[in-house]
């Protein structure tokens, strides 16, 4: 079974397409880039978001009776990391991505279908340094899938 089999890379891939289409981010990677891979990057690849997918945790087990099938709920949490050159207003930089984001994020709820509900929360913590900022946002969905699979 390929990783684009599953539902949990299904939504990963959802949410990557959710801000591959958004004008205001130029770069989405599906692993966390380290300094060194930040400034391999092009000017024009700012701001770049960086997809991080967790493993999913079973919430809820439905059993069926009408029609014998189980069902697991679960919450998987994906982790974006956003980041951006702007050392001069990076609060502003944040409030206009953050607002990008949260849009795009909450377009499709269910992206497309995969899931059952999605929110969104931002990680407090912001860092700048040299020519960089960053901060975090987590999505977290819940999802149903077969007792045999994620």
């Amino acid at each position: 079974m390929a990783a684009s089999d599953t539902k949990r890379d299904q939504i990963i891939e959802a949410v990557k397409a959710e801000l591959q289409a958004m004008p205001d981010i130029a770069h989405v990677v599906r692993r966390l880039p380290s300094y060194s891979d930040l400034e391999s990057f092009a000017s024009t690849q700012f701001p770049a978001v960086a997809i991080v997918g967790r493993l999913p945790v079973p919430t809820e087990h439905i059993t069926s009776r009408a029609c014998h099938v189980d069902h697991v709920v679960s919450e998987l949490k994906v982790d974006l990391y956003c980041y951006f050159q702007d050392n001069k207003t990076p609060d502003s930089t944040i409030s206009f991505l953050l607002n990008q984001l949260w849009a795009a994020l909450y377009s499709d709820q269910t992206k497309g279908g995969l899931v059952i509900t999605t929110r969104l929360k931002p990680r407090e913590r912001l860092e700048v340094w040299a020519r960089y900022g960053a901060f975090g946002l987590t999505v977290i969905t819940r999802y149903q899938h077969t007792p045999g699979g994620i």
